[in-house]
């Protein structure tokens, strides 16, 4: 659920505050604590996070590590301890980055997961289509976890569906079944033709094409 992706920014949020609040504290040396915060925040971020997330995290984090640096050079007369607490700010307004960036950077690698997810709620429960992007947010880093979770919940097997065909497992279904049925209907007119008339095993092919054409003018009379 997407709410449970906010409250857990939130509790992420605080729980980068009160360390840098205990680490201030315990040194009593300003600055202190947005740089140790800083460096945690920004190690978690790289580590479970993608998007942009990925490659601000250490970009920050290099930062601040800048600034307390001996040769640091700090604009606008700020202290170093002022500049430690402002990229701080940043890491903490990183962890609400949108999903919205992260998804489009991260659509190439989802690709083959969500076809494969929504291959297989196309056949077996179409009604959980709407949410695919929600599970694959909720699971990310755990993709071929959940599609074997759907797997176990459906009880199907990789081969009884397909996610790199363009046309979906139902319709593919129907034409191998129309094609079984076009086969066995050529054995029977090939047995009946040896038997009562060879002449027309020559003829078999125009036979089954006349033969569809017909079965489709039906159809098409049954439906009007």
């Amino acid at each position: 659920m997407a709410w449970l992706s906010g409250v857990a920014n939130v509790v992420l949020a605080v729980v980068s505050i009160i360390v840098y609040g205990y680490c201030e504290k315990i040194t009593g040396i300003q600055g202190t604590g947005a740089v140790v915060s800083s460096i945690l925040l920004g190690l978690y971020l790289f580590k479970s996070r993608g998007g942009m997330q990925i490659v601000l995290s250490p970009i920050l984090v290099a930062l601040q590590l800048y600034i307390v640096s001996p040769w640091a050079k700090i604009p606008f007369n700020l202290q170093k301890s002022q500049a430690s607490l402002s990229v701080f700010s940043l890491l903490i307004a990183n962890i609400f980055m949108g999903s919205g960036v992260n998804n489009v950077i991260d659509s190439p690698k989802r690709q083959p997961y969500e076809k494969e997810i929504r291959s297989i709620l196309m056949q077996y429960d179409p009604s959980q289509l709407s949410k695919v992007d929600n599970m694959l947010s909720q699971n990310k880093g755990y993709e071929d976890k959940l599609i074997n979770s759907l797997r176990e919940k459906y009880n199907i097997e990789k081969e009884d569906y397909s996610y790199n065909d363009e046309v979906s497992s139902p319709i593919k279904n129907e034409i191998r079944r129309d094609k079984e049925k076009t086969d066995l209907f050529r054995v029977e007119l090939i047995k009946l033709c040896e038997k009562y008339e060879p002449r027309l095993l020559k003829s078999i092919e125009h036979m089954m094409v006349s033969n569809t054409d017909t079965n489709s003018n039906t159809d098409t009379d049954t439906d009007t």
